[in-house]
């Protein structure tokens, strides 16, 4: 049985493999920073956030500027939120669970996340370490828990 630091690592890696970067991050303030220097390096303009418990607390902390808006997108009509999130540099997003041997990301709230994560150049992805499974056979385990609208 691999440890959860080991699985982490494992994540990362893979992630890493498809050309994914993962940050450590102490807490909402400090991913939000993060975002706004992503924001400044890449010159985007606007920053999106869909529904979620982690980008709800991290779209807080956003400085708003002059030069971006950070917007949610979660009750807007769908045909709303795909206009706001194809002019959008960043979108931000709620992960409900990650597979460490794959790397992949299974994205939590529905369409909007969904536009939020497809739509934008970059995808800022949110996440606490405990939503990090070994494999897909774990997250099958959790299939009563799982959320039916993540991708």
């Amino acid at each position: 049985m691999e440890t959860k630091t080991e699985i982490i690592e494992l994540f990362k890696s893979r992630l890493a493999d498809v050309n994914g970067e993962a940050i450590d991050c102490a807490s909402e303030s400090q991913a939000a920073e993060i975002i706004a220097r992503i924001a400044k390096d890449t010159g985007a303009k606007s920053i999106i956030f869909a529904p979620g418990a982690i980008a709800t607390s991290v779209a807080r902390f956003i400085e708003p500027t002059p030069n971006v808006v950070a917007r949610f997108i979660g009750q807007d009509s769908i045909e709303n939120a795909v206009s706001l999130a194809s002019e959008a540099g960043i979108g931000v997003t709620d992960a409900a669970y990650c597979i460490a041997n794959t790397g992949s990301v299974f994205v939590a709230g529905g369409r909007p996340a969904r536009v939020a994560s497809l739509l934008p150049p970059i995808n800022v992805v949110l996440l606490r370490n405990n939503s990090i499974l070994p494999d897909i056979s774990e997250l099958l385990d959790k299939k009563d828990t799982f959320d039916a609208d993540a991708v």
